[in-house]
């Protein structure tokens, strides 16, 4: 339900789903670099709504960690799209 709300612009459900996003997008990150996993696959109700939180959970995975970091260039990126 709240995807589908966020989908049709309800202001209330896209404050929750960025939220979300950021949130989602700092434990990818955390998984990333913890495992370098070479694939995430998403399911469950994350899967339903992805097509939501997918711009939020990139603009988080791709900021610098830290601002004190912001001067280093990662080796690798931590958001890869890998088409289906």
């Amino acid at each position: 339900m709240l995807f589908d709300a966020a989908r049709k612009g309800d202001s209330t459900a896209n404050e929750i789903i960025n939220a979300a996003a950021d949130m989602h997008g700092i434990g990818i990150v955390n998984l990333l670099h913890l495992y370098s996993p070479e694939i995430l696959i998403f399911g469950g109700g994350l899967a339903h709504g992805f097509d939501t939180l997918a711009d939020g959970i990139q603009t988080v995975s791709s900021a610098p960690p830290c601002r004190h970091f912001a001067m280093f260039q990662w080796s690798r990126p931590s958001w890869r799209e890998i088409p289906a």
